[in-house]
């Protein structure tokens, strides 16, 4: 398989320099909880990462093309290397991120329920029918409460 190695290695360049970018979109949107934003930037993701992972395993099949490429031009490496680095500190951040945020989901997510468990075994236990009232059924005013919450994120 041969292809142009110029356009080949820029592509490369713009899909990471794009792919850093969103990175960094999602990691602030994640942070200043603006979830709306967060439905574009998730498909948008994807396929940059889709595209790079293409971009590059070609690269790899040519490695000797690539380091003759990269050797006959100046700083052309320096500027490969730089726009990865960017995008692998972008990527440790937003990991980062996400997993603080979906920590604190299940937190609430955890706490939610909890509450929930609470309140009906209050209307199922003393709540119902109150200390010393045996017999009986003094129904709560609180409407009966039931929680289904799906805690994969």
């Amino acid at each position: 398989m041969s292809f142009d190695m110029d356009r080949a290695v820029g592509l490369a360049i713009d899909t990471m320099t794009e792919f850093t970018t969103v990175l960094e979109t999602e990691t602030a949107a994640v942070r200043d909880r603006r979830t709306g934003e967060l439905e574009t930037l998730v498909p948008h993701k994807e396929k940059l990462a889709h595209q790079l992972e293409v971009l590059l395993g070609g690269l790899r099949t040519e490695k000797a093309r690539l380091a003759a490429h990269l050797s006959a031009r100046a700083g052309l490496k320096e500027r490969l290397v730089a726009v990865w680095n960017g995008l692998a500190a972008a990527a440790a951040d937003n990991a980062q991120t996400l997993q603080h945020a979906q920590r604190l989901t299940q937190s609430v997510v955890d706490l939610v329920v909890d509450v929930a468990r609470r309140q009906q075994q209050a209307e199922n236990g003393y709540a119902k029918t109150g200390y010393g009232r045996r017999g009986q059924t003094g129904g709560s005013t609180l409407p009966s409460l039931s929680v289904a919450l799906n805690t994969t994120l």
